[in-house]
């Protein structure tokens, strides 16, 4: 019962952009493009738990309201911390204020570890801040599903603080 009620819950923050959406912050966020940094949360099979990485990040405005991120991150080293990740993201944009959109998104990420591969479906809820005009932070809070090398499990992907982004907006 514990697991239905998470999947419905996963779905509705999957489709709560179909909903409304408000003013836009940043008026002509169509065509831009936002490049950066995010912090993304990898299951780590050693310690069956998500681990903090470092990606890069790229976001396009298809529309005033809906954004489409790449991301991709890695390490490089010995032993088990090697890892490399690649994913996307859909944004839709629900409120708006001066300098602050408040979003919904939906992810799917492919992830590779020396003892872990598999693949992360998020959805989730988050608040982009324009600090500056072409500057952004943002930070967002949602579920994610981990299914790989008999493993999966759902949980609340902000385990210690949210996940956090910054990107230029060029």
């Amino acid at each position: 019962m514990k697991k239905i009620g998470l999947i419905i819950l996963f779905l509705v923050l999957l489709f709560i952009p179909t909903l409304s959406h408000g003013k836009l912050s940043h008026n002509a966020l169509q065509g831009k493009i936002g490049v950066g940094f995010s912090v993304y949360n990898m299951y780590n099979s050693n310690s069956k738990r998500d681990s903090f990485v470092p990606v890069l990040a790229a976001k396009y405005w298809v529309s005033d309201v809906i954004g489409v991120e790449g991301f991709t991150g890695f390490n490089a080293g010995d032993g088990d911390k090697n890892f490399y990740v690649i994913g996307t993201k859909l944004s839709w944009i629900v409120r708006s204020y001066e300098d602050l959109n408040i979003f919904t998104s939906a992810a799917m990420a492919l992830d590779f570890m020396k003892s872990y591969t598999g693949v992360s479906i998020f959805a989730g809820v988050g608040a982009e801040w324009f600090m500056l005009n072409n500057i952004s932070l943002a930070t967002e809070v949602g579920l994610k599903c981990n299914a790989g090398n008999n493993i999966a499990n759902v949980k609340i992907y902000a385990d210690i603080i949210p996940n956090l982004s910054i990107k230029f907006y060029l």
